[in-house]
């Protein structure tokens, strides 16, 4: 039987004309400091199909890891410095909402 365990979620609508800049972004700022954490796992980058977003376009970065308060931890440090540059790099050009999942057995 697999652990249960907390998926974070933080889905991003970024301008059309910053999508490309903005992926290369995330593979040389936020991919490496999430994979250097032990404590995560299964993380992952989805594009997020919205029909008839003509100005931006959408994806959801995820990573789990056993319970909340890794992920809390992790925010408070590293998390919450990669928001703060992100933000000075696009300013209003990238909005972002996060949640916490806990994955439930059916």
């Amino acid at each position: 039987m697999r652990m249960k365990c907390v998926v974070f979620n933080t889905t991003y609508h970024v301008n059309r004309a910053y999508v490309e800049r903005w992926l290369d972004f995330v593979k040389q700022h936020v991919k490496p400091r999430i994979e250097q954490h032990v404590a995560f796992s299964d993380y992952r980058i989805c594009k997020v199909l919205i029909a008839d977003q003509p100005d931006d376009e959408a994806f959801a970065l995820q990573f789990s890891a056993e319970n909340k308060s890794v992920i809390d931890h992790w925010l408070e440090t590293e998390g919450h410095l990669l928001n703060a540059y992100m933000h000075k790099t696009f300013g209003e050009n990238v909005l972002s909402f996060s949640v916490f999942m806990e994955e439930i057995a059916l």
